[in-house]
């Protein structure tokens, strides 16, 4: 393939400088080797205590890494912070966009609020108030969930990074687990339940906890508000930057990475002819 590409080299009879003029199919060439480098990029923003996550981990997410093929795909990322809102910060700069009037006053969970804190401070701002992360954090389904998330957003910091391409990160392994016992109602995740999903996924407890009640673990979750847009609801995905259709088929995952997948070849294909 090398072979078709045209660089035409031009040296100065005198001096020592070097035109180098690159013809257009060589920055095309480039490009099409970046682009086919690239994995499918699958996003998935979800949070402790709701069902439809809990029902879309187990499900499409879980089929998708169990098979072979389609994990040799994709890269994923799941970011555990959710329908959650930072609330102090943004209380003049939100305060009309809230759906109840007295949200902008008293901490408590409010969509119009949210979608306005994910505006501000998620991954499209331009540029971001200094309040964003200033304040309580409100989480949809209260301190419960906020506990949750922060333990998530832990272990994925702390987790090792996979060495397999195909191989599922381990903080997924820890979702899954402390996720299974969030409904008890005498569930404690500081304690035993933290420690026996740490030993399953393979990421160190101790690490998980040092950054749980340390900075480290404001930081993290800081990492994954950051990383939160303006969604509709939870689970929300994204393929290559793309909404899915919202689906808990085991195999909606796996259609989609192939679908995107094979977008790509189709393009690379069109490229060279």
């Amino acid at each position: 393939m090398a072979h078709h590409v045209a660089v035409c080299l031009r040296r100065r009879q005198h001096g020592s400088a070097h035109q180098i003029m690159v013809r257009p199919f060589a920055l095309l060439l480039a490009f099409v080797v970046h682009v086919s480098s690239k994995k499918v990029q699958v996003q998935i923003f979800t949070e402790a205590g709701c069902p439809f996550c809990s029902k879309y981990l187990a499900g499409p997410l879980k089929h998708a890494l169990a098979d072979k093929q389609t994990a040799d795909l994709m890269d994923v990322d799941v970011s555990p912070f959710g329908n959650a809102f930072f609330h102090h910060g943004l209380m003049d700069v939100c305060r009309g966009e809230a759906s109840n009037k007295s949200s902008w006053v008293i901490p408590q969970y409010d969509v119009g609020m949210r979608n306005c804190f994910n505006k501000q401070c998620g991954p499209s701002a331009a540029n971001r108030p200094a309040g964003c992360f200033a304040g309580e954090l409100v989480c949809q389904h209260g301190g419960k969930e906020c506990s949750f998330d922060r333990y998530f957003a832990c272990a994925k910091h702390v987790s090792p990074k996979t060495e397999s391409s195909s191989s599922s990160p381990q903080y997924i392994s820890f979702i899954h687990c402390m996720e299974a016992s969030y409904t008890h109602k005498e569930v404690d995740p500081h304690g035993k339940l933290l420690t026996s999903c740490a030993k399953v996924s393979g990421i160190s407890s101790t690490e998980i906890r040092s950054c749980y009640g340390s900075k480290e673990g404001d930081d993290a979750v800081k990492k994954e508000a950051m990383a939160t847009p303006v969604h509709p609801g939870v689970p929300f995905v994204l393929v290559n930057g793309k909404q899915m259709k919202e689906s808990y088929d085991a195999d909606a995952l796996i259609k989609a990475v192939r679908q995107a997948a094979s977008a790509k070849a189709s393009f690379l294909d069109k490229s060279f002819h």
